[in-house]
């Protein structure tokens, strides 16, 4: 018979794939940040090419 994963390898593994997720969903925001920091850049530089 199989024995099923004790409770604390089953929350090892819950933790594991948290800090994967979590690691996953800040690099996603890190790189958002950065894509509208560079637009508003882009967008600032446009302006001011418009201005002169």
């Amino acid at each position: 018979m199989k024995k099923g994963i004790s409770k604390e390898m089953e929350i090892r593994e819950v933790m594991k794939w948290q800090l994967l997720i979590a690691g996953a969903v800040d690099a996603a925001i890190k790189g958002t940040e950065s894509y509208i920091r560079h637009m508003e850049l882009t967008h600032q530089q446009g302006e001011r090419r418009d201005c002169s």
